[in-house]
């Protein structure tokens, strides 16, 4: 039961990583805050929660870019 839920706390934090680096891709491509999350499927709130946090602990993903708080097109 630990190994299951060891398993299945790794594949989650797998698919966060993913998900940061599919936003950090996008925001670098010029889309906006809410296109990724319609994209994602995800609301726009979450994507700026974790474009925040990706400004903090993932600085390199966004390779330079200073206008990562465009919220349109």
């Amino acid at each position: 039961e630990y190994a299951d839920r060891l398993i299945d706390d790794l594949e989650e934090v797998d698919f966060i990583d993913k998900q940061y680096q599919e936003i950090a891709d996008m925001t670098n491509a010029g889309k906006s805050q809410q296109a990724i999350g319609d994209t994602l499927g995800i609301p726009q709130r979450t994507v700026s929660y974790r474009l925040n946090h990706i400004r903090t602990r993932y600085p390199y993903l966004l390779k330079g870019r200073e206008d990562t708080d465009t919220q349109s097109e």
